[in-house]
């Protein structure tokens, strides 16, 4: 790549790299981590909308019931609110089958029944939500495993989505790990890149959803709005072009890879917490993934991101965390450079200067830090970025 600074010869009437973000401001909203609660030993409260009630068989439920589930032996449904609750006081208990102890600042999960989540997160006008995208997966990418959605809406009220799904059969891979061996690690390494192949058999000539609108937390070629922390940033759609050339001026450099070439779908967060497999006793056997999920970033990008992107995101580290001394000490790229070498594998083109260019622009908010530190592969550049 020939590096030189790049000029915009007439530049554009706002410019992201010059102009500030907008300060945070603050607005009153309902809690993620209060949406669900449950107010009996049969009843879960959700939003301003929806009841989920547990019933001893199908011939107990009322005939306004808008979904229903059986699991382990019980009966489930959603019945709507009626009024719907129209303020913002939460209700019930919020920790009772809250998943992995409680809600992180991005989304909540909650156990409805054994075998079914109801999983939570905010909501802007214009968002493509995650069960959107599902949805489209399914319908033009079969091949490609997700979750089952029993059910999903939105909560203008609280500004939030919520989608019903059931379980993903198998193990979450980040748990699976330490149980298989290198040619199983492999194994899944392949078809998790076949599916990224799969998915980017779609294309575009922009920087957008499934459904048209820009992709969540994504830059803007426009002037932002003052906007409290919590609410999702749904940006305009951004032409590939208009892409090339802020990336331009961003890393200073008279090329970007993937001029011309249109862009692919892509899960950009197939991290080891991302997705799910089976563990088979034998270790001759080899694991199937069994399914993805975490579908609401995905979007419309250049192709060479869906190899690279794993050499340069800590998300997708995965530790050995054993206590046994005969196995070797780890360091938790072992993921990233599998995956990433099985995606070039099935022709997505691996550009590591673009990652380390994108690194030194995120270490100069931390002056005097080492790349190393921020780009976690043994294979990419090291060197301390003094400029």
């Amino acid at each position: 790549m020939q590096r030189a600074i790049y000029v915009q010869p007439e530049p554009l009437s706002f410019d992201p790299l010059i102009h500030p973000r907008p300060a945070k401001c603050s607005a009153i909203h309902a809690p993620l981590d209060e949406t669900v609660g449950l107010i009996d030993d049969e009843c879960w409260s959700i939003g301003s909308l929806m009841f989920c009630k547990k019933f001893k068989d199908e011939k107990d439920m009322p005939p306004d019931v808008v979904c229903s589930w059986s699991d382990n032996g019980a009966t489930y449904g959603l019945l709507k609110r009626t009024p719907p609750k129209l303020d913002l006081v939460s209700e019930g208990n919020h920790e009772a089958g809250a998943f992995g102890g409680f809600a992180c600042p991005h989304h909540g999960i909650w156990n409805l029944s054994p075998g079914v989540f109801c999983r939570v997160k905010f909501w802007s006008e214009g968002l493509t939500t995650e069960a959107s995208t599902i949805r489209f997966v399914n319908k033009h990418v079969p091949s490609v495993p997700t979750e089952e959605i029993l059910y999903d809406w939105v909560d203008r009220v609280w500004n939030k989505t919520v989608i019903i799904t059931r379980a993903v059969p198998g193990t979450v891979y980040k748990d699976a790990w330490l149980g298989f061996t290198t040619e199983q690690k492999l194994h899944v390494a392949d078809q998790v890149a076949e599916h990224c192949r799969a998915l980017a058999e779609l294309t575009s000539d922009y920087v957008e959803t499934v459904e048209g609108t820009g992709i969540d937390g994504m830059f803007s070629l426009r002037e932002r709005e003052c906007l409290p922390h919590w609410i999702p940033r749904v940006e305009p759609r951004v032409a590939r072009d208009d892409y090339l050339a802020y990336l331009k001026r961003l890393y200073g450099v008279l090329d970007v890879p993937g001029a011309g070439e249109p862009l692919v779908l892509q899960h950009p967060d197939l991290s080891p917490g991302n997705f799910f497999v089976t563990t088979p006793s034998d270790p001759k056997e080899m694991p199937k993934v069994t399914g993805l999920i975490d579908w609401e970033h995905v979007g419309y990008n250049f192709k060479w991101q869906v190899s690279s992107r794993p050499r340069g995101v800590r998300d997708f580290r995965v530790y050995d965390f054993s206590s046994n001394p005969d196995l070797p000490n780890r360091n938790g790229t072992d993921w990233q450079w599998m995956l990433s070498n099985a995606c070039v594998r099935e022709g997505f083109p691996l550009e590591l200067e673009v990652m380390f260019d994108s690194v030194k622009e995120f270490v100069i908010c931390y002056p005097g830090t080492q790349a190393k530190n921020f780009i976690c592969s043994e294979n990419l550049p090291t060197q301390e970025v003094s400029d």
